[in-house]
């Protein structure tokens, strides 16, 4: 017969992520071997908090601020890239067209000399007034109409490529001449000066993007845990008010008009590292409950009727419920923050009867009875719990002794427990007395 009997569980599983199930779904916790009883908390636990984790941020203001602002920069951003490529196709349509031709000579004369034929082919270059006046123009118009971002940009690019152009005309006003390569070379300045800022204009877009992407990670990180610290009071009450304080500092970045990186990487890593250790601390709590709701259910199964059901306290290393054994008399079970679990046999008498009475022969006979059911109902719910994938061991089993044997009148749990307090209070004034 076993009126004591202490269960403690042979794997403590390292490898589990509330995180990582939530990414990874339900399948990811039967892949890895999570007891049924387990899973289903899992599971309910992530499809709930990742439902109020967007509920939650749809709340946030400063993150509806930060996203519209974001979108409308996203919006400004395609307009000026597509102004700027216009621009940039309209610079490549810039034809020189004909330029001057030098008489070579006429045929039979001598051929020129080399610095002749140099000057010549200089001339072949040069561009006739008029088209180079036209030219001129053309370019004028380009840099007036160039998008405003373009034009009010740091480093002044159009004032620099007006100046060039400005230079180049006055030079045709004093009765100059322009060749294509001057054309050419101001042409290629522009495409040049262009093709740099478009290029700042799309990598600044994507890092935005990138810093909104990292921003809202870490939001949805935060919002998810409190999810689960909610859910998993007892164990996770400690990580509540510096995921309050990171949601602030997150918001913080949302609202301001350029984000921080490096605060947000400070956020960052603080985020991951408490997400470590909320994964550990809520995977072990969901075990916990897994264990006490197996135990709930299959004693329930096998006709064991509950009295009070656990209760997880912060205060309390111990979860504590009752269940009445089929025919009488009260089996108490604790279950330990490492999920040890322990039973006990208690003696129930009815309401009104004396407690501290000793045991009548009616009563150990019947208590015996009960206690060797027990006994083998104990071997079937380990039997049971180790086929749900909890991985459980006998350790400790011992009898009932008559003078150990504790009775209560029972209506509740409570009145269990505060027997036990009453009965403790009075060791310790023995004690105090005796010493």
């Amino acid at each position: 017969m076993s009126g004591h009997v202490i269960l403690t569980e042979v794997v403590l599983p390292s490898t589990h992520s509330m995180f990582y199930f939530a990414a990874g779904g339900a399948a990811a916790a039967t892949a890895i071997g999570l007891a049924v009883g387990v899973k289903s908390i899992v599971d309910d636990c992530i499809s709930n908090a990742e439902k109020k984790r967007d509920e939650e941020k749809a709340q946030i203001a400063e993150w509806a601020v930060f996203v519209q602002r974001q979108q409308q920069e996203n919006r400004e951003a395609a307009a000026l890239e597509d102004m700027l490529v216009a621009s940039e196709q309209k610079l490549a349509a810039m034809e020189l067209g004909e330029v001057a031709r030098r008489a070579v000579g006429m045929e039979g004369e001598e051929p020129p000399s080399d610095r002749a034929r140099a000057h010549m082919e200089l001339g072949k270059q040069r561009l006739a007034p008029e088209r180079a006046v036209a030219l001129l123009a053309e370019f004028a118009a380009l840099l007036a109409e160039a998008p405003a971002a373009f034009r009010a940009a740091e480093g002044e690019p159009c004032d620099r490529l007006e100046r060039q152009r400005a230079v180049l005309a006055a030079r045709l006003g004093a009765g100059g001449a322009l060749d294509g390569s001057d054309i050419e070379g101001l042409r290629q300045a522009y495409h040049d000066t262009l093709a740099a800022f478009l290029a700042a204009t799309r990598a600044r877009r994507e890092w935005r993007e990138a810093l909104r992407a990292r921003i809202e990670a870490a939001l949805d990180t935060v919002l998810f845990a409190e999810q689960v610290a909610q859910r998993f009071p007892a164990e996770l009450a400690d990580f509540t008010a510096e995921l309050l304080s990171l949601r602030s500092r997150i918001t913080r970045l949302c609202g301001a008009e350029e984000p921080d990186a490096e605060a947000l990487g400070m956020v960052e890593r603080r985020v991951e590292t408490l997400r470590g250790e909320i994964d550990y601390a809520s995977m072990r709590a969901a075990q916990r409950r897994g264990v006490a709701e197996a135990v709930t259910r299959i004693l329930g199964e096998m006709g064991y009727e509950s009295i009070d059901d656990f209760a997880f306290e912060r205060e309390t290393p111990m979860a504590v419920a009752s269940m009445r054994i089929p025919g009488g008399e009260i089996v108490r079970a604790a279950l330990h923050q490492n999920r040890q679990l322990a039973f006990e046999v208690i003696h129930e008498r009815p309401e009104g009867a004396d407690a501290h009475a000793p045991l009548s022969v009616s009563e150990r006979i019947h208590l015996a009875r009960q206690e060797k059911k027990w006994c083998a109902d104990v071997h079937e719910l380990f039997r049971r719990m180790v086929a749900e994938g909890l991985q459980y061991r006998v350790s400790f089993e011992h009898d009932l002794k008559e003078d150990a044997v504790k009775v209560v009148v029972v209506e509740t749990a409570a009145d269990i427990l505060r027997d036990e307090e009453e009965a403790q209070g009075r060791d310790e004034e023995q004690k105090k007395y005796l010493g």
